[in-house]
């Protein structure tokens, strides 16, 4: 197996990337955390400013974007989708280069879109259920932010992998065995 170095290096990264994340504090995570901000005070017209211990906070709503929240370990998953599922359809250095780089960028700019999106929805989901009894229950309103979050995060890894699978069936040739038949006997053509 050719990418067999490949898979382990990408395994040590991730590894590596995900024990410097549980060192890391708000300023080390603000290039996670300040487009995420963005895109959430922007589209969701939710007020963000930045503390230096904290993170992203919005008075109005009592929301702290933390590190915690970054999106950070979602983006692992995502890079580790794209880089481990496909690695083995690229069949050069370059090729296996361009996939690193593009799995890496990729689970990058989806990230932000997506934990975007979760923020939004965690600001304004329990002020639409507010009014009910929803949060009296077992329901309350970490375990709702902890569900917004898996209702997001899966259905996106889910798209990104089909995004991913079908750029590369339209613009790789197709592999896979060849099969002739000549006459009554079926041979096999690698």
């Amino acid at each position: 197996m050719t990418e067999l170095p490949l898979y382990l290096a990408g395994l040590a990264a991730l590894l590596t990337a995900r024990y410097l994340y549980s060192l890391a504090g708000a300023p080390q995570l603000r290039w996670l955390l300040a487009p995420v901000a963005w895109l959430a005070q922007h589209f969701g017209k939710i007020p963000f400013l930045w503390d230096l211990q904290l993170g992203y906070i919005s008075h109005p709503y009592r929301f702290i974007l933390a590190p915690s929240c970054s999106g950070f370990q979602f983006m692992l998953i995502a890079a580790a989708t794209l880089y481990f599922t496909f690695l083995h359809r690229m069949e050069t250095k370059k090729e296996n280069l361009g996939w690193t780089l593009s799995s890496l960028m990729t689970a990058y700019l989806f990230t932000i879109f997506v934990n975007s999106l979760r923020v939004i929805l965690s600001v304004y989901v329990p002020l639409l259920l507010e009014g009910t009894d929803i949060f009296r229950t077992w329901l309350t309103k970490d375990r709702f932010h902890t569900a917004t979050g898996v209702l997001v995060y899966f259905p996106a890894l889910l798209l990104l992998y089909q995004m991913a699978r079908a750029y590369l069936d339209a613009h790789q040739p197709k592999h896979g065995p060849a099969i002739c038949f000549t006459g009554s006997v079926r041979s096999y053509i690698p």
